[in-house]
């Protein structure tokens, strides 16, 4: 129901997604472990991931997004957001997602 999007013009721009994910995630635990000498909290993981995906969230239209699908070497937003997150077990851990959920699949892509 949404629009095609060209899968090789965005995979850099997606690798770099997931990689930025990953680096800022592991930076908040070894800021807990040096402030508090603890891991982080449930919330504050959970806090993680839901300022990553309020950096995405967006109001447009149709025809924006038909736009953007043919100009643009990024994914769209939401695909940004729950493509990255579905591939990161700790975002599926954070939130209890069931396995085989859509944001906790059975198989993954690892990249590191």
């Amino acid at each position: 129901a949404g629009t095609p999007v060209d899968g090789r013009r965005v995979v850099a721009e997606s690798i770099a997604d997931a990689g930025g994910v990953k680096v800022a995630f592991e930076a908040l635990l070894e800021w807990g472990r040096e402030a508090t000498l603890q891991e982080p909290s449930s919330a504050e993981r959970r806090g993680f991931f839901l300022a990553y995906a309020q950096l995405w969230c967006e109001k447009d239209t149709p025809q924006h997004r038909r736009f953007m699908a043919g100009a643009d070497k990024h994914a769209p937003k939401a695909l940004r957001v729950n493509t990255v997150l579905a591939a990161f077990p700790p975002f599926a851990a954070a939130f209890s997602c069931p396995p085989a959920a859509p944001l906790n699949p059975s198989h993954r892509c690892h990249l590191w």
